[in-house]
């Protein structure tokens, strides 16, 4: 057994079911008998995470770099918590976390390197589970009315879409089909999961 918590994030551009099923994975290592916690990203809990939240309503306006750094700090604000979770359990689920930060920062332009340099010291993915849907699907899955600024822009969505994808054949993410229902992107999901756990030599469930 690890004597570390394994830290999972799951990605994907909005309305591709991460939270859903970040926390149904959750459910399942639980009733497995490990130990796993649930995060996501942005953190509103924050001061920094209230001022994305003002952003993704309307109500501010920053350049890239200064968003950039700012989801950055987000997650540095949470950095000792995750620590101890780590520390604590054997799983940590994280809806949203440093990929995210590298597809839409690519997206506004922001060189990689920078970006990973920047986020070399937070508490780093084991495993990315990233669930592709097209601009599109995501459209059809949420009302205009309720969409932030970044989901009503369908072709930046496409744009981080398709850069994400870039990302997961360069990191050797897990791809999953984010079309399919539920059940099926959750078993698709464990299936994936127990593998790349096996082949890291981690935890089995």
């Amino acid at each position: 057994m690890n004597n570390k918590g394994i830290i999972i994030v799951f990605e994907g551009i909005d309305q591709s079911g991460k939270g859903t099923q970040a926390k149904l994975f959750v459910e399942s290592l639980r009733s497995r008998g490990f130990s796993a916690e649930y995060l996501h990203f942005h953190d509103t809990s924050t001061p920094i995470g209230k001022e994305l939240q003002l952003f993704f309503e309307g109500d501010r306006e920053f350049s890239p770099i200064v968003r950039q750094l700012l989801f950055t700090a987000n997650r540095y604000e949470r950095n000792d918590y995750i620590s101890e979770s780590v520390k604590n359990n054997d799983f940590i689920i994280i809806d949203r976390y440093i990929p995210s930060g590298l597809a839409y920062g690519i997206a506004n332009g922001i060189e990689i390197d920078w970006m990973l340099n920047l986020e070399s010291h937070l508490n780093q993915p084991d495993i990315v589970v990233l669930l592709d849907i097209s601009s599109n699907t995501s459209k059809k899955r949420k009302a205009e009315e309720n969409r932030d600024v970044y989901e009503k822009d369908l072709k930046f969505l496409e744009k981080v879409r398709k850069i994400y994808l870039k990302l997961a054949n360069t990191f050797d993410w897990i791809i999953i089909d984010g079309t399919a229902n539920t059940d099926e992107v959750q078993n698709m999901v464990m299936e994936k999961v127990k593998e790349k756990l096996k082949n890291k030599g981690l935890y089995q469930i």
